[in-house]
């Protein structure tokens, strides 16, 4: 059997529209406080600035001590949870903090699910926690997928539904298929088709172009996946995920170029 080789994914994710639809605001509640809370994340996702990640978290808990069931506060709690998630795994090397954050992100996450079963960023939000989770039990998470449709792929496939230009499902999708083995459906080809698709809905997100290079680089387009990348981090040259990529091509092609010579 193939060898699983869905990675622990950078997790800078583009949050599309923070106001989503169909939320309901409660009329005590310090909106301009919540909105800080969205800009901070805004601010931080790329860089995973852990101030500021905290700060937002922060934000966002106070606001459900007096709102417990507002859906804004708990999908931004959610978020910012995920990106703590990520910067304590991959900036401080933390992994019980880690954890800790990610399963506050599953509990917020599945709480403004239930208040909002059809709102497509949520369920976006929900397949990225699966494919996270699947990354940190591949080999359960193998097994469920052949004897089913991967919940990852649901979550995003029903944001689709609810919101055919979710950009998150769109990258969701792409980098699902393309590290996923083929027994549990990977494909590169069906990668590449998503991530340019996240493109063309925003040519001037820097994750959607990244991925895009990854997928290149995987599938041996060179000149691809540099002159995406190159686009990616002309638009962030701060941007985490596109400068460790940027170092996994320039090795790529120093061998290549080795061997070539």
């Amino acid at each position: 059997m193939k060898r699983m080789r869905w990675p622990a994914l950078t997790l800078a994710v583009l949050l599309g529209a923070w106001a989503l639809p169909g939320w309901t605001q409660a009329q005590n509640l310090d909106q301009g406080n919540v909105a800080q809370g969205f800009q901070l994340l805004d601010q931080a996702r790329r860089s995973l600035d852990g101030p500021k990640l905290l700060q937002a978290e922060q934000i966002f808990s106070r606001c459900l001590k007096s709102e417990p069931n507002n859906p804004r506060c708990l999908y931004g709690r959610a978020r910012a949870n995920l990106f703590l998630y990520s910067f304590y795994s991959e900036v401080k090397k933390d992994p019980a903090k880690a954890q800790s954050c990610f399963e506050e992100a599953q509990a917020a996450a599945n709480r403004a699910a239930s208040l909002l079963p059809s709102n497509g960023q949520v369920h976006a939000l929900l397949g990225r926690l699966y494919q996270v989770e699947a990354a940190l039990h591949p080999f359960s998470s193998l097994v469920s997928t052949v004897t089913g449709e991967s919940a990852v792929v649901s979550e995003y496939r029903r944001a689709l539904e609810l919101d055919p230009d979710n950009l998150e499902a769109e990258i969701g999708l792409g980098s699902y298929y393309l590290f996923a083995p083929k027994v549990a459906g990977g494909n590169r080809e069906r990668a590449i088709k998503h991530f340019r698709r996240a493109v063309k809905l925003d040519p001037q997100d820097p994750e959607a172009l990244t991925w895009l290079a990854v997928a290149y680089r995987e599938s041996g387009d060179w000149e691809g996946a540099r002159q995406s990348l190159d686009r990616a981090l002309a638009l962030d040259p701060s941007y985490r995920f596109a400068r460790n990529e940027n170092l996994r091509l320039r090795e790529a092609e120093n061998r290549r170029g080795g061997s070539s010579g």
